[in-house]
């Protein structure tokens, strides 16, 4: 996932699991990247795998990527969602 959000370049979910465990990554809670594409500066992003406890944490938001059933979102903001949850299912 991280060179598609640092340089938009695409892997496949086994090409990425074998980098990470060839460079010892493991899967972290909490990382950051630096997206420099399109701009003359990188921009910092943090990248976490749980839900933001607080509207201050939610305010800063800019992607979510999900994959569960409906219910396991029902406490998200309704304001994420341009469409319901239940007709992506």
């Amino acid at each position: 996932m991280q060179a598609f959000l640092e340089q938009g370049q695409y892997e496949s979910m086994e090409t990425s699991r074998q980098g990470a465990a060839a460079a010892g990554r493991g899967k972290l809670p909490k990382d950051r990247i630096h997206r420099s594409v399109g701009r003359a500066r990188p921009i910092r992003y943090e990248i976490t795998d749980r839900a933001p406890s607080d509207k201050a944490t939610w305010d800063r938001v800019v992607a979510l990527f999900c994959l569960g059933k409906a219910w396991q979102f029902k406490a998200y903001p309704k304001a994420l969602f341009p469409v319901s949850i239940a007709e992506i299912s």
